[in-house]
């Protein structure tokens, strides 16, 4: 239940810049004290900030790196149409390059074939579990550090491990992005996606509509290096958007969620860890 309503709050300071004790109290209906305990847990993962009465959002400090466990439950219904979306570009042999992130995680979901590369010791254990024998897609980790916070590897050995294959696709979600290319947050991040960037033939780039609102210090790639797309359509990024295409990106959006906080709380613990049956004609 905590986790959940960790969720409402965050969900609700992704377009507040703070919120209180008192609208807390009022938005999950429940006592100071238990507010008090969610403001802390949040505070103490890194994703906001506390201060006396309320919480801070962490996007008026753009260049913290949220923990993945709890950006992987934003928009978390969104993000799974997206990386369906994804997949319908693979084929069965394909090698694709996955970046780590919470939206390319959902991935995991629907792989049953392929060779894919991945930064990403998450996505790679969900895989292991969905196949625990010789059958399933072939996984090739790239090495490197262990960046615990987001579960991912970085550093040079990461990026030397990335530069050693040639993929069909690279797969990748950022944190942010704008009229010129897209945005990191983590620095740690940037060397092994630009390393994967450099060596994919396709580039598609997974994005929820929160990411037309994020910035930070960190300029990845221009858009002059990614081919696709993939998005949510709304009328407070469709400015954007039209920019993006005047580009040359191809860009395709899925519908809209009926209910996104609905259906982040739904899947805050949902079937990640399960086995759910492949995209029919997806060939992965």
């Amino acid at each position: 239940m905590k986790k959940e309503q960790a969720v409402k709050i965050l969900q609700y300071l992704d377009s507040h810049e703070t919120i209180g004790t008192a609208e807390a109290c009022a938005l999950l209906g429940v006592s100071e004290a238990t507010v008090r305990r969610i403001f802390n847990m949040i505070a103490h993962s890194g994703s906001a900030v506390r201060f006396h009465g309320g919480l801070k959002a962490v996007s008026s400090n753009p260049n913290i790196a949220i923990p993945f466990l709890l950006r992987k439950q934003w928009q978390s219904h969104e993000k799974e149409q997206l990386a369906r979306k994804a997949l319908e570009f693979l084929k069965p042999d394909s090698v694709t390059f996955v970046h780590s992130g919470s939206t390319t995680l959902f991935l995991g979901k629907f792989i049953s074939s392929g060779t894919f590369i991945t930064d990403s010791v998450t996505l790679a254990e969900l895989l292991n579990q969905r196949f625990p024998g010789a059958a399933g897609p072939e996984i090739i980790l790239t090495g490197g550090t262990l960046d615990r916070q987001g579960n991912m590897l970085t550093g040079y050995k990461a990026e030397l491990g990335a530069a050693g294959y040639r993929a069909d696709f690279l797969i990748t979600s950022v944190p942010g992005l704008d009229e010129y290319g897209l945005i990191e947050t983590d620095d740690n991040a940037v060397g092994v996606q630009r390393t994967m960037i450099k060596h994919a033939r396709t580039v598609i780039v997974l994005a929820d509509q929160n990411k037309f609102r994020e910035q930070g210090y960190c300029h990845l790639a221009p858009w002059k290096d990614i081919d696709i797309l993939i998005t949510t359509e709304s009328p407070r990024n469709r400015v954007l958007l039209n920019a993006i295409r005047a580009q040359g990106i191809r860009v395709i959006t899925v519908p809209p969620a009926k209910d996104s906080l609905a259906g982040s709380v739904k899947n805050a613990d949902g079937p990640m860890d399960g086995v759910e049956r492949p995209l029919p004609g997806a060939g992965v």
